[in-house]
């Protein structure tokens, strides 16, 4: 028997429906984990979380009924918000599983459970880098038809490159993207002292952020609003320190607002046990990006493109063919080093409402939060209507705030929300003795940067350095 699993990562957002066949092991450990179950090969899954145990559950079948049974762990399997130990479950419920919330499918030949996943996507436009929920994903072909002919080839020599006539740079260095992703990378590397004529960024942003930051503006985290991010998640200083919570406590108190800023050094001392986590607002993390690009010569690096294809060459580097401002304008860059972070391709849209756009061509009335939506706001200030806001994850939480925004400011009108939630959150993960708060099926919990993308891992370097060294 065979079932669907589907789940978003907590941590990364990124969402997974695999198809599994009966018995599952799910767990932290994959070499917990066992390899049979009554002499049936295990599927086993891996959810990586201090709140998932080693071997927290498993799914087997049991007289014909499909069950999920707890497996000793230390927090629990919640079913459709009810703990439980030994449960049957059927398509549509919902496993918690410590801050992993499972939906359970049976795929049937008369109707399949999705809709392939290359059509539940938004892709990005390739000229504006912004979300485009027309985009459909191109067929895949082994080989771009038309690249310049020397790049069909897979080894190339540099001197034949060359003699192409197109524009060729030559570097140590150089990352695909152009995202925050090479912006950490190519931070770490001028940090260490290589020179910008030694690095390229290729990617289709002037600055790291711009993909994200749209994103952010879409989700309603405008420049004033908090980011979920640490206080002293700063790339614009190696040590975190002045950190967002200090410099927003310094103006503060040059505006006058002493009691505000006390606040902010108090929940930086305090978080996350007597008062809550301390967030940035999103435009003085987009500033201190802006900082450190300009003090690295971020500018000098960076290469608008559109890249294509990537070859090796004879002597052992790589080929990195892109397109400029011109589907036809091509140039190339060699490196011996070559940084990938592109990033996701696409942004995940549900099948059922993807099936919906196919056969209806609705592009303004069922939209994901990430797309361009100001229409529908600027449409219920006017006019009014029923809004159905479906997820309860971070991102519904910012439209929640605004839809109340917009009610509040618009009494005129009337403007009906209607929430639908996968399963009712009647408690907060735990950990230990800590519990996350919750209040009306949200869950109260603090989001981080990897803490480790800026100034983490280079105090970390930086500490178990030498005298020496640490001077180099």
């Amino acid at each position: 028997m065979q079932i669907r699993l589907m789940w978003e990562d907590p941590a990364t957002g990124e969402r997974k429906e695999p198809l599994l066949t009966i018995p599952i092991a799910l767990g932290r450990e994959f070499t917990r984990l066992p390899e049979t179950i009554d002499g049936n090969r295990v599927c086993r899954i891996v959810l990586n979380s201090l709140e998932v145990s080693r071997y927290h559950a498993s799914i087997e079948v049991e007289q014909d009924r499909l069950i999920v049974v707890d497996r000793g762990s230390s927090n629990g399997i919640i079913i459709n918000g009810q703990k439980q130990t030994h449960a049957q479950v059927s398509p549509g419920d919902i496993i918690q599983i410590g801050n992993y919330q499972i939906a359970i499918a049976i795929p049937t030949n008369s109707q399949p459970l999705t809709t392939p996943a290359s059509q539940s996507q938004i892709g990005f436009n390739a000229v504006t880098n912004r979300p485009d929920p027309r985009i459909t994903p191109p067929p895949e072909v082994p080989v771009n038809s038309c690249l310049p002919p020397i790049f069909q080839q897979a080894q190339i020599d540099p001197q034949a490159i060359h003699a192409t006539g197109l524009p060729v740079e030559e570097v140590e260095y150089a990352t695909v993207g152009g995202g925050l992703g090479s912006f950490i990378w190519v931070d770490l590397l001028r940090i260490s002292g290589v020179s910008t004529e030694r690095v390229r960024v290729l990617g289709m942003e002037q600055q790291p952020y711009g993909r994200y930051q749209q994103l952010c503006l879409n989700a309603q985290i405008v420049p004033q609003e908090r980011l979920r991010s640490p206080a002293d998640a700063c790339p614009d200083n190696l040590w975190g320190f002045p950190n967002y919570a200090t410099l927003e406590a310094v103006r503060g108190i040059a505006k006058g607002k002493l009691k505000s800023s006390l606040s902010y050094c108090w929940q930086v001392f305090a978080e996350p046990t007597l008062a809550a986590t301390y967030t940035p607002k999103s435009g003085d993390v987009i500033a201190a990006i802006d900082r450190e690009t300009a003090r690295i010569s971020w500018r000098k690096m960076i290469r608008t493109a559109h890249v294509q294809a990537i070859r090796k060459t004879t002597d052992g580097r790589y080929a990195i063919v892109y397109t400029c401002q011109q589907p036809t304008d091509y140039a190339c860059t060699i490196a011996r080093y070559v940084h990938l972070a592109t990033g996701y391709p696409a942004l995940q849209f549900l099948p059922d409402l993807q099936a919906y756009r196919d056969r209806t061509q609705d592009f303004k009335t069922v939209v994901n939060a990430y797309e361009p939506h100001e229409h529908i706001y600027e449409s219920l200030a006017t006019y009014g209507g029923t809004v159905l806001l479906r997820g309860t994850g971070i991102v519904a939480a910012r439209i929640l705030q605004k839809l109340y925004t917009l009610r509040r400011n618009n009494e005129r009108v009337e403007i009906k929300v209607i929430q639908l939630l996968r399963s009712a959150k009647v408690e907060g993960n735990k950990y230990g003795l800590a519990e996350r708060k919750v209040e009306h099926n949200y869950e109260f919990q603090s989001f981080n940067w990897p803490k480790s993308a800026w100034g983490g891992q280079y105090k970390s370097i930086l500490a178990a350095a030498t005298p020496e060294q640490r001077q180099h």
